[in-house]
């Protein structure tokens, strides 16, 4: 019986024991968590910042470099956890928690991420609370102190000296942001903002150099990206990502294509091309929107690997046309512009030709008979001489010049060489027509036969040894002469030659 007892007092000692051990185990575990959270961020509830990448990165330890993870496991080995190894199941759950926590400490801490140009300019966020008391204000790099605000004394640290700024208006309104510019390739790094001891904000700093795109408005341009692909990825691993200042411009992801708002049916992308490693965009008909940095991604983790900083120039051309022909302007744009014409002999004048939007023209009195629109170009028919010098393509909201177009309009349409071509080809047709009909003549002027030459000699025989010099005297005698032989030169000259007959007999006489 006794013994029944004391063993029931036993057990029930050994319950109690490991009740009391448990809660003590809990009463650890509640009072380091709740210590830890009051270190990293001054209150008990777990902080999240959104990143603008959604890019996870772990930090270790405070603004001081304090791990208070480690000052918690200091903690437990030399309290409860320590116990040569004989721990309940609750002690063994609680120690691997910690060293879990340990080993990722930053769960539930993202930060946010900032690509510059060298020699430009960048903005790192940072918002917060607005202070009550007096402001102190520091940025740090890497455990290095960039920029300090405390008391309205603003310091820069080592390098950072005229290069970066805080806004004391701003932080009265909760904007911790700091601005840095110029921006060298050094800059780049893990930037912390604090508000006293609080830790607001930490970013991450990209620089790098930009490659320079020009093209003609409406042309096609190719921004260059390259980065390590494995060559045997298959479609679905190929993840490409196209930003034009922080907005998407086109996205590959499980072999799928997104285009961006503004780009659609405009952008690509060769998967062939990008297994070997050649990330680059083809943008083509380019608007002036355009314009602007574009940043290059793969596979979200990778960063930014590059930054296209794209030009979009005037489209420029130069037209001959003869005159009474058509000249066609290129306005490059669907949106409103104006035409204007620089003559000649002054081009420092602009003299207004039209005004065109959708599609629709408004023309000056001298031009509206001449010009419709049509495909995205104005045509000027009739084209005069007047209408040689330059004309110029301005889009109207923002005042850029899209389109320079020298024209050239000849006086008539068969000008230069054509002048003597045709000068020559008339005299030609002349020499010709001279020629046919002399030639006409002498094939139809007679033949004399055998018995018209012995008439000219019986004529020549009865005809007096001295002729008279009174030419009346000649031609009664010529007459005279004729009518005697009348039937003779009938007889002798073909009857088709009669139309001839006074002009020959008078060639016989004389």
């Amino acid at each position: 019986m006794r013994m029944c007892t004391s063993t029931s007092n036993e057990n029930a000692h050994e319950q109690r024991e490991r009740a009391r051990a448990e809660q003590e185990e809990s009463r650890i575990w509640r009072s380091s968590s709740a210590s830890w959270r009051r270190g990293h961020h001054g209150d008990s509830t777990p902080r999240t910042v959104v990143s603008q990448r959604n890019t996870d990165i772990p930090y270790s330890g405070d603004q001081n470099g304090t791990d208070s993870y480690t000052e918690l496991l200091r903690g437990t080995e030399a309290g409860s956890l320590r116990t040569d190894f004989a721990m309940s199941p609750m002690q063994i759950l609680t120690a691997a928690v910690v060293l879990f926590a340990v080993a990722c400490p930053s769960m539930s801490t993202v930060f946010k991420r900032v690509t510059a140009d060298v020699k430009g300019s960048a903005l790192l966020p940072c918002t917060g609370p607005a202070p009550k008391g007096p402001i102190n204000v520091n940025w740090k790099v890497n455990g290095k102190k960039v920029a300090q605000l405390h008391q309205g004394e603003f310091t820069a640290g080592p390098a950072f000296e005229s290069r970066v700024h805080l806004s004391e208006k701003g932080i009265e309104g909760g904007n911790f942001s700091l601005i840095i510019r110029p921006v060298v390739y050094s800059d780049k790094g893990f930037y912390s903002c604090f508000s006293g001891t609080e830790r607001l904000d930490d970013v991450q700093l990209d620089v790098v150099v930009p490659t320079e795109v020009s093209v003609p408005v409406g042309g096609a341009a190719t921004l260059p990206c390259f980065a390590s692909v494995d060559r045997q990825a298959d479609d679905a691993q190929l993840n490409v990502r196209w930003e034009k200042e922080g907005k998407l411009v086109l996205l590959l992801r499980s072999g799928l294509l997104d285009e961006g708002s503004g780009f659609e049916n405009r952008v690509s992308m060769s998967k062939d091309d990008i297994r070997k490693g050649d990330l680059s965009l083809t943008l083509n008909t380019t608007r002036l929107s355009d314009q602007g940095g574009y940043q290059c991604f793969y596979e979200d983790k990778t960063g930014c690997l590059g930054r296209v900083n794209l030009t979009i120039s005037a489209h420029e051309d130069t037209l001959s046309v003869p005159e009474g022909q058509s000249i066609l302007l290129l306005l490059c744009t669907t949106e409103p512009v104006r035409v204007e014409f620089y003559g000649s002999a002054d081009q420092s004048t602009a003299e207004p030709v039209c005004e065109v939007e959708g599609g629709l023209a408004r023309c000056e009195t001298q031009y509206r008979h001449r010009v419709s629109v049509q495909n995205g170009k104005l045509e000027l028919r009739d084209a005069s001489s007047s209408d040689t010098g330059v004309f110029r393509v301005t889009e109207h909201r923002s005042n850029i010049v899209v389109g320079v177009v020298s024209v050239s309009v000849s006086s008539s349409p068969h000008s230069g060489q054509g002048h003597w071509i045709w000068g020559v080809t008339l005299g030609l047709i002349v020499i010709v027509f001279v020629g046919l009909s002399i030639y006409c003549v002498k094939r139809r002027k007679p033949k004399m036969g055998t018995s018209q030459q012995e008439t000219i000699a019986l004529n020549e025989q009865s005809q007096p040894s001295q002729q008279s010099s009174d030419d009346t005297g000649y031609v009664d005698r010529c007459l005279g002469h004729m009518q005697g032989n009348d039937e003779d030169i009938k007889t002798s000259v073909p009857e088709s030659h009669h139309e001839n007959k006074d002009c020959s007999t008078r060639a016989f006489i004389d």
